[in-house]
C-alpha cells in the first residue's frame, strides 16, 4: 500500500499563528507497515543529513535501549543478511514485501548482555534461524537494537531504511510517525489453503497469506497478542475461521 501526503506549515510574522496551508511538490511517499522496534524510542526527521565521506543519511536512525527488540516491518522475506560488525552498516538485514519493497536494519546489536564488548553473538544480534529466504511476517522478531558498524561509540539505536524495488530510497521519518506500534507478534498456528499457499496465524488475530492464498481479512485483537488460539481453512479454500480464547468464532470470506 502507498500513500501520498504533504504539509506546510505558514507562520504570520504579525501574529505568530501557524496556519495549515496545502502543500503539493514534494509530497512523501509513505508505506502501510507495522513501527520497527518494540518499546521506548525517539527518532526525528534526519533523512539527507550529511555523513562523513560526502554522503548523505539514507535512513531515519531509531534511538533506545541497547537490545530493544526489532520487529520485521511487514510480512515478507529476508533478501540480505550480514553477521559482521564491522564495517558501516555492522549486523544488518534486510526484508522485502510482496511489492518488492525493501526494509533495512542496520547497527544490529553485537554485544553481549550488559557490556560493550563487541564480542558479537549471534543470539544477541539475530533470533535463532532467520536466515535469507526466512519467511517473516509483520510485528515477528528479528533481532535486536544496537551499535555495530560506525555506530560503535554512539548512543544504541536502529538505522531504518525502505527502499522502492528500484532501489532508491525515501524518507522514512512520515511513514515512521503514523507507523502503529504493537507488541511483538506471537505465532499461533497455521493452515494450508487447498487452492495453494498457507496462512500464519499471531496471536493477536492477525492473519499472514503467503504463496497465494486469498486474503479475507482478519480480526485483529489489537494489543491482545494472546487472544487467537487457531486458524481453518473452508473446504473450498474460499475463506477461514479463526478461534479465539475465549471460544469466539471469527468468518472471513
Amino acid at each position: 500500500m502507498r500513500r501520498i501526503y504533504a504539509l506546510a506549515l505558514l507562520v504570520s510574522m504579525g501574529t505568530g499563528a501557524i496556519n495549515m496551508i496545502p502543500f503539493t511538490a514534494g509530497a512523501f511517499e509513505t508505506r502501510a507497515i507495522t513501527f520497527p522496534v518494540e518499546g521506548k524510542t525517539s527518532f526525528s526527521d534526519d533523512f539527507g543529513d550529511p555523513r562523513s565521506g560526502g554522503r548523505t543519511h539514507e535512513g531515519t536512525d531509531i534511538f533506545g535501549k541497547k537490545l530493544l527488540k526489532l520487529l520485521s516491518t511487514v510480512d515478507g522475506r529476508v533478501t540480505y543478511m550480514r553477521a559482521d560488525s564491522s564495517g558501516t552498516s555492522g549486523n544488518m538485514v534486510t526484508i522485502t514485501d510482496s511489492e518488492g519493497w525493501r526494509y533495512s536494519y542496520v547497527h544490529v546489536n553485537n554485544d553481549s548482555p550488559g557490556t560493550d564488548d563487541g564480542a558479537n553473538p549471534r543470539e544477541w544480534a539475530f533470533v535463532p534461524g532467520l536466515r535469507v529466504g526466512s519467511r517473516v511476517v509483520a510485528g515477528q522478531l528479528i533481532g535486536y537494537l544496537g551499535d555495530s558498524g560506525n555506530a560503535e561509540g554512539t548512543q544504541p539505536h536502529l538505522h531504518f531504511e525502505i527502499r522502492r524495488p528500484d532501489g532508491s530510497a525515501i524518507n522514512p521519518h512520515p511513514t515512521l510517525m503514523q507507523a502503529p506500534r504493537y507488541a511483538m507478534a506471537v505465532g499461533r498456528d497455521i493452515a494450508v489453503n487447498p487452492d495453494g499457499g498457507y496462512y500464519v496465524l499471531t496471536g493477536d488475530g492477525g492473519v499472514h497469506a503467503f504463496g497465494g492464498a486469498p486474503y479475507a481479512g482478519a480480526p485483529y485483537f489489537g494489543n491482545g497478542v494472546d487472544s487467537a488460539r487457531a486458524i481453518a481453512v473452508m473446504p473450498d479454500g474460499a475463506g477461514y475461521v479463526i478461534l479465539d480464547k475465549l471460544g469466539g468464532l471469527h468468518f472471513f470470506g
